[in-house]
C-alpha cells in the first residue's frame, strides 16, 4: 500500500523507480528486448607495412646520332639495279682531297720463296695514291685470293700517332673473297686533313714477320664540299656512286656499289661499275675475280 501510495506522487516515484533501476531491481526493457549491451566498437585492424613500389624501368631510347650510311633506308637496291646508269662511274683522283699530292702510297706483297709462295694473294682494295673518304668511320675492304690457314692481321695507323689506332688479328680459316673492316664498328674516326694508312697481312710464322705477306693502302678524310652535297642532293640514288667517284671519293663509291651488291648479288651492272672502279686505280686482277656474282666473306673483323 505505502508503495502504491508512493507512485501517487510524481516525486516520489520517480525517485523510488530510479533507485530501483540502479540497484538491479527493476529491468527496464529497450524496445521490448532484454537490457541494452554496451556498443561493441571494432577493433582497430592491423595496419600491414608494405615496401614501396618500385620505380617503373623505361625503355631505353636508342642513340639516333649514327654516321650515315651509304645507302640511305628509302633506297631500294634492287629498283636501284635497274636504274642505275649504262656506262660506268668515272674515278677523277683530286690532289687536294689526297693532301697536295698523287705519289704512291699504296704496297703490294712481295711473295718469297718457301711459306709464304703457298699462300693466297692480299689485297688492300684502294687508290695508288691516298684516296679520299667523306665518312668519319668509312668501311675499308680487303680481299683474299683463297681461303688463308695462317692468320690475317690488320693494321691502322696515322700520321699523327706513334702507335697503330687499330690492331686486329684474324685467326684462320680465313674465308676466300672480299671482306670489310668497317671502322664505325671499332669506335675509330678519321680526322679531317690526316691521312692514314691501313695495312693487311698474311703471317704464315710469328716468330719470323719477314715472312709476312703484307698489303696497304692510305686514306684521307675531305669534307664534302658545299657543290658536292648540292649535286649529291640532286642526283637520283642510283648515281650517286657515280658523282662521288666524279668528285674523287674513290672509297665512298666503291663502298656504295658493294652494299648495293651485298643486297642484290646476281645484279650484273653493278658489278661491272664496281670493276671498272678496281680497274681504274691498278686492280684488274682483283676485279676479275670479283666478276663472279659472290656476296663479300664475313671474317672476324668485320663480326
Amino acid at each position: 500500500m505505502r508503495l502504491l501510495a508512493a507512485l501517487r506522487q510524481p516525486v516520489l516515484a520517480f525517485g523510488l523507480l530510479l533507485g530501483l533501476a540502479i540497484s538491479g531491481v527493476l529491468a527496464i526493457p529497450w524496445f521490448g528486448g532484454s537490457p541494452a549491451e554496451p556498443p561493441q566498437i571494432p577493433p582497430v585492424a592491423k595496419v600491414e607495412k608494405r615496401a614501396p613500389a618500385p620505380a617503373r624501368e623505361e625503355p631505353e631510347r636508342q642513340n639516333s646520332g649514327e654516321a650515315t650510311p651509304a645507302v640511305t633506308p628509302a633506297e631500294q637496291p634492287l629498283q636501284i639495279a635497274l636504274l642505275v646508269p649504262a656506262e660506268t662511274p668515272v674515278y677523277r683522283p683530286d690532289p687536294d682531297l689526297a693532301g697536295g699530292s698523287l705519289a704512291s702510297e699504296r704496297s703490294t706483297p712481295v711473295i718469297r720463296a718457301g711459306v709464304a709462295s703457298s699462300l693466297p694473294e692480299i689485297r688492300a682494295l684502294g687508290p695508288e695514291h691516298v684516296g679520299a673518304t667523306t665518312s668519319a668511320a668509312p668501311t675499308l675492304y680487303w680481299f683474299l685470293s683463297g681461303a688463308s690457314s695462317v692468320p690475317v692481321e690488320i693494321k691502322l695507323t696515322s700520321e699523327r700517332a706513334t702507335g697503330p689506332l687499330l690492331d686486329l688479328r684474324v685467326e684462320p680459316p680465313v674465308g676466300a673473297g672480299l671482306h670489310a673492316l668497317r671502322l664505325e664498328r671499332r669506335g675509330v674516326d678519321l680526322e679531317p686533313g690526316v691521312t692514314y694508312r691501313w695495312f693487311v697481312a698474311l703471317v704464315p710464322d710469328p716468330a719470323h714477320r719477314d715472312a709476312d705477306l703484307a698489303s696497304g693502302a692510305a686514306v684521307r678524310r675531305s669534307l664534302a664540299t658545299d657543290a658536292l652535297t648540292e649535286q649529291l642532293a640532286a642526283a637520283a640514288p642510283a648515281e650517286r656512286a657515280h658523282v662521288l667517284a666524279a668528285a674523287g671519293y674513290w672509297y665512298d663509291a666503291f663502298d656504295t656499289l658493294t652494299r648495293w651488291i651485298q643486297e642484290d648479288p646476281a645484279a650484273e651492272r653493278l658489278r661491272e661499275h664496281r670493276a671498272a672502279l678496281l680497274e681504274q686505280v691498278g686492280l684488274a686482277g682483283v676485279a676479275g675475280l670479283l666478276s663472279a656474282p659472290v656476296a663479300p666473306s664475313k671474317s672476324a673483323a668485320d663480326p
